[in-house]
């Protein structure tokens, strides 16, 4: 598996074949080491190192769809999923709406990110033993809190 980290502001890339469990807990150590604890480490596993770090509706072999078709897939999606809602149930805002869609697997321009190191690496490796020979990819990534605040 690839393991790769980036640093929001300062893009800095470090790939590393990682071979088990153990190496990946003691890369993670070494990272939160050399960084500040102000520093938040995010965590996303993918199970295809193809994937990049791109939502799964600009993916042409997962979005077959024109992407001017969002929206009317969006506004169905929401049209349907009400009917789950029990009478005078308040409903979902926008933002929560692709949150729901996004669980359920349909094609949003949002990115899952974890703060669990092995939430990552599930993410990564689940798919390994059914796709032999493929790379996975685990990204984290090192966000400076006091520059976003």
């Amino acid at each position: 598996m690839k393991y790769k980290y980036t640093y929001v502001g300062v893009v800095n890339r470090n790939v590393r074949l990682i071979r088990d469990v153990q190496e990946f807990m003691d890369y993670v150590r070494d990272i939160e080491k050399r960084w500040d604890m102000t520093n938040l480490l995010w965590f996303r596993g993918l199970s295809k190192e193809k994937y990049n770090l791109v939502p799964s509706i600009y993916r042409k072999d997962v979005w077959k769809y024109n992407p001017d078709d969002a929206k009317e897939i969006y506004t169905e999606f929401i049209r349907r999923g009400k009917a789950f809602f029990k009478p005078g149930q308040g409903g979902y805002s926008k933002r929560e709406w692709y949150y729901v869609m996004q669980h359920y697997g349909v094609p949003t321009r949002l990115l899952d990110w974890t703060e669990g190191a092995m939430v990552g690496l599930y993410f990564a490796v689940r798919n390994l033993d059914r796709d032999f020979g493929v790379k996975a990819t685990l990204y984290t990534l090192l966000l400076d809190t006091g520059k976003i605040n």
